[in-house]
């Protein structure tokens, strides 16, 4: 099964020491469990090891990465029973898992399964995985069953599009959305492999900031370059988006690891998010970008990067617990007045 592919050791400590304490800060203080949407694969691996903090599941699988249309639905069947014994057993709330790729169903609202299941967000999203495990830039070739191409969409338009909804859902409800996103992508771009949407970024036109960190980490070679040009991407592209819809995010130290694979290198991120006007908590580009990442040694987390960067904390509840974005709208006591919705 492809899930065991991105199953390493570091992934492992990744979900278990950086990303389980944080949901059951955030279980404690949304006093609820959360409600995941994401790509938990088909032995839902991240499911099972959170499920002490999940009410509820929105899960996507593809039958097959390079063929969506495969008539072999077998990572499709085992992720609907892992899911439904754990909503017969009473471990979750309720469930359901769209057939396809994440790109086609979220963007069109349909998925492949017979009859379709049409894609509708109803609720405030409170978890979103988002273990994409590839190139992040890019595209994804939207085509019919008959093979005949629609266009290219990108994992960016995606986000948007999760993110459009989780407004108009809050919105609705009159409640400042409060969230966590999960990251997960390849650290490596190319100019010769598809990936686009990086090299556009890297070759369009900049605010001085930004090219002056493009230039800079050009410089550098091998992942050394291609991980901060990667962090500087996703950065800008998440800000700008957050901020389109009204969110102010908190962005933790990024993380750089190994997959089975010893030459594969990914990227994860995790990005925090809630309603609200008060953008002058949030982080600057610049603080972020001096940041060092965290890597691994033994199986702990360490700091890791060049001399010149800052070191990190390694302890994610207590780098949000201390972050601005935290003490003055998700837990100062007048954040009920900071927390404001964005018409």
């Amino acid at each position: 099964m492809m899930a065991q592919k991105f199953n390493s050791q570091d992934k492992v400590t990744i979900r278990e020491q950086w990303n389980k304490p944080l949901l059951d800060f955030l279980c404690q203080k949304l006093n609820d469990k959360l409600i995941y949407l994401g790509l938990p694969g088909p032995e839902a691996i991240d499911v099972l090891t959170w499920i002490d903090h999940i009410k509820a599941v929105i899960a996507f699988q593809c039958r097959h990465p390079k063929n969506e249309f495969s008539n072999n639905q077998n990572d499709v069947s085992s992720l609907r029973r892992i899911l439904f014994n754990l909503h017969r057993g009473g471990k979750i709330d309720r469930q359901i898992v769209y057939d396809g790729m994440m790109e086609r169903i979220v963007l069109s609202g349909v998925d492949l399964s017979t009859p379709i299941q049409r894609f509708v967000l109803s609720e405030i999203v409170t978890l979103y995985n988002l273990d994409f495990c590839n190139h992040l830039g890019s595209p994804f070739p939207l085509v019919t069953k008959e093979g005949k191409f629609i266009k290219d969409v990108y994992k960016f338009e995606v986000i948007d599009r999760l993110l459009k909804e989780q407004k108009r859902i809050q919105n609705a409800k009159r409640t400042p959305a409060k969230f966590v996103l999960f990251l997960t992508t390849q650290c490596s771009y190319g100019k010769n492999d598809g990936f686009g949407e990086i090299i556009n970024f890297i070759n369009a036109e900049q605010p001085r900031e930004v090219k002056e960190y493009i230039d800079k980490f050009l410089s550098f070679t091998s992942y050394d370059k291609n991980s901060r040009i990667v962090r500087l991407y996703v950065a800008r592209e998440l800000s700008a988006q957050f901020a389109y819809y009204g969110f102010i995010p908190f962005f933790a130290p990024t993380i750089f690891y190994t997959g089975n694979n010893s030459t594969d290198k990914l990227l994860h991120f995790v990005i925090l998010g809630i309603g609200s006007k008060a953008n002058d908590a949030a982080q600057t580009l610049d603080e972020l970008m001096k940041q060092k990442f965290i890597g691994f040694h033994e199986n702990r987390f360490v700091n890791h990067g060049i001399n010149s960067e800052v070191d990190v904390g390694l302890n994610l509840v207590d780098n949000f617990s201390n972050s601005r974005v935290f003490q003055e709208i998700w837990d100062a006591p007048n954040s009920t007045r900071r927390a404001e919705l964005q018409e």
